[in-house]
């Protein structure tokens, strides 16, 4: 990874870096999932895609909390001093108890890009209004929805990066985030889905429909692409089954572990 004023798009390897442009290039939207909270290897994942689409995005969105994004939005902006504290971290994800390392990595990248960027700087944005049950994902995600038109409308051109759990990404799923998004109304959506291997120990979550995608990609394995972090991407090229799934393309993790925790940046 580049510093400021650096080269921020070298960590994505020839053949993913090639997908993930054929994608972006023909998107509006590009559903970027993560398959389980809180891993490693799909945050790694995630910010090697920034790293490597950075001159074309102009804009973020997460599943986190609209109101605390404020804080990572101020920090990649350029306010304050370099120096991050736990609030803008855990901005990035509202729902983890403690702020994780690899979103701190996502908001220095997006800092030094922007320092270094002559145009409109890369913004971040949270999606999450919903203030129901959460476990209510319709009510959810038309929330989610109405969040990102308005983003939407504020940057009417470029490529803006929706990072979300693969549910809500997922345009097959009646009611989720993806299914609006899909209709088409703010442009042309691309999907990646993230799944993870059948029987993984630290996963207490079921593939369910997913499953079975998920076995034919653990088939292929030396067929997949491999990416930062330990995931591997694939496209209908690499797996023809992804064509007849709800994504365009889908990220693998044959093993996952937890993401580590931010600690705090030393005082200056």
């Amino acid at each position: 990874m580049g510093g400021p004023g650096g080269d921020l798009r070298g960590d994505l390897p020839g053949a993913a870096a090639g997908l993930v442009d054929r994608l972006a290039s023909s998107a509006r939207i590009l559903g970027w999932a993560e398959g389980i909270h809180v891993r490693a290897e799909y945050l790694a994942a995630r910010d090697a895609v920034v790293r490597h689409l950075a001159d074309r995005l102009v804009a973020v969105a997460a599943e986190t909390r609209a109101e605390r994004a404020v804080a990572a939005d101020r920090y990649i902006r350029g306010e304050g001093t370099d120096r991050l504290d736990a609030d803008a971290v855990g901005s990035v994800w509202t729902w983890s108890p403690t702020p994780l390392l690899q979103n701190a990595t996502l908001l220095r990248t997006l800092r030094a890009h922007n320092a270094s960027r002559a145009g409109a700087p890369v913004r971040f944005y949270g999606l999450e209004t919903h203030v129901g049950d959460h476990r209510d994902l319709a009510a959810r995600d038309a929330a989610q929805y109405e969040s990102l038109r308005r983003v939407a409308e504020r940057h009417p051109d470029g490529l803006i990066l929706l990072f979300e759990q693969t549910g809500h990404v997922d345009p097959g799923i009646p009611g989720s985030l993806g299914s609006h998004v899909a209709q088409g109304e703010l442009g042309v959506y691309r999907t990646v889905g993230a799944l993870w291997r059948a029987g993984d120990p630290t996963v207490h979550f079921p593939l369910g429909d997913y499953e079975q995608l998920s076995a034919r990609l653990d088939g292929a394995r030396s067929r997949l692409l491999p990416m930062p972090g330990g995931t591997l991407l694939a496209g209908p090229e690499q797996v023809p089954d992804i064509a007849g799934s709800p994504f365009d393309a889908a990220l693998y993790a044959p093993a996952l572990s937890p993401a580590a925790h931010f600690v705090g940046d030393a005082a200056t």
